[in-house]
């Protein structure tokens, strides 16, 4: 995307999906692509991280869409497809 257009273009992205441009590491411009800006990086100390082992951080913004049971140290996700609860919590023993 042209440097001119970049602010402009992701402005009016931040704005329809709520995202806050104050969080972002790098001017607007700097991003070359819309995948760039999409899966940018946050300032440091944007988001400081909760100090609590029974809290859940999500390495992304979102929304809990669905809630299921874990079966057999399974459940199904997004889109159909079965995930290990071991595999999403990165620890057996949590799981």
């Amino acid at each position: 995307m042209p440097q001119p257009l970049r602010g402009l273009a992701y402005r009016a992205f931040a704005r329809a999906v709520g995202a806050d441009l104050d969080e972002v590491e790098l001017e607007l411009g700097a991003y070359d692509t819309f995948g760039e800006f999409f899966a940018r990086k946050l300032r440091p100390g944007a988001r400081p991280l909760v100090d609590d082992e029974t809290a859940v951080i999500a390495p992304c913004d979102g929304v809990i869409a669905a809630l299921g049971e874990v079966t057999h140290g399974t459940l199904v996700q997004a889109k159909g497809l079965n995930y290990r609860l071991a595999d999403l919590v990165v620890s057996e023993e949590m799981a």
